[in-house]
């Protein structure tokens, strides 16, 4: 638990209570996201990064970029947003739904990303353990560029209606279909 621009907000198995960060988008234009050294309630700077992805996604603002620290990541969804996740350089960002107990009904026990009615980039992660590493549904301009994919029954599968969608530099192991 934890106070974060007077808003009270609360876990449970990634479960979110008091709609934190509905509404709600900063003025930065880059959030970063660091797993082990990162705290929930500071600004998401280069040098005070957030924890949590889903914390960076709800709270980026739109158009802007969650840059992602070396170390294990919880999966997000992306709704009605344009935005860019990326690795930092030299990273090793891991989004993974290996250890995740969802009981908020979204995809994240599924999908390592979900993008629904967007546009979007995702750069230089690694997605494992997933049924689809990437899930969108009506997202245009999207690319995912220089990722790898591991273990997933599907590496990206687009949904509903997509447009002007890029795959580019991806490597895919132990995926039963790279693109659906």
């Amino acid at each position: 638990d934890g106070t974060f621009n007077n808003l009270q907000i609360s876990w449970d198995n990634f479960e979110v209570y008091n709609g934190i960060l509905s509404g709600i988008e900063t003025t930065n234009p880059v959030l970063y996201v660091d797993p082990i050294n990162g705290f929930d309630t500071s600004d998401g700077g280069a040098l005070t990064p957030l924890r949590n992805l889903f914390v960076a996604t709800a709270w980026a603002k739109r158009g802007g970029t969650v840059v992602l620290y070396s170390g294990t990541h919880n999966p997000t969804e992306i709704t009605g947003k344009n935005l860019t996740v990326m690795g930092a350089n030299g990273s090793s960002a891991v989004i993974t739904t290996a250890h995740v107990q969802d009981t908020t009904g979204s995809n994240w026990e599924h999908s390592c990303l979900t993008f629904e009615d967007c546009q979007g980039l995702v750069h230089n992660v690694i997605l494992a353990n997933a049924r689809e590493a990437i899930l969108t549904e009506d997202v245009h301009n999207f690319e995912v560029f220089k990722c790898q994919i591991y273990d997933a029954t599907t590496g990206i599968k687009f949904t509903v209606y997509n447009k002007d969608c890029k795959i580019i530099g991806n490597t895919f192991h132990d995926t039963n279909a790279a693109v659906d």
